[in-house]
């Protein structure tokens, strides 16, 4: 279990195996994809549903669990403007006043 600013996130071994599968699976694609350059693109393609996936774990993160864009940043190993370059337009908010763009 990992704690942090007062919410504990439960890290399953289920979750830990299903991500060690998936990246076998990608490194599976990236070795298959290597033997025809013109397939180059549809492992982009991979790596635009990675992004995406993270894009939507931190909007996750910072509505349900209340993570700051500095604690965002430290456990992607960023800095706290650049997760928030990177990742607001994931996490828009329909009430204006409650947005703080510097926490």
């Amino acid at each position: 279990m990992t704690t942090h600013k007062h919410v504990t996130i439960a890290t399953t071994v289920e979750n830990d195996k299903y991500v060690a599968f998936a990246r076998r699976v990608i490194r599976g694609a990236g070795r298959r994809l290597a033997d025809n350059p013109d397939d180059l693109a549809r492992l982009a393609e991979l790596r635009a549903e990675v992004d995406d996936a993270l894009g939507h774990a931190v909007a996750n993160a910072r509505a349900n669990y209340g993570l700051s864009w500095r604690d965002i940043g430290d456990n992607l190993g960023i800095t706290r403007q650049s997760a928030q370059e990177r990742f607001a337009r994931y996490c828009v908010s329909t009430d204006l006043t409650t947005v703080n763009p510097l926490d």
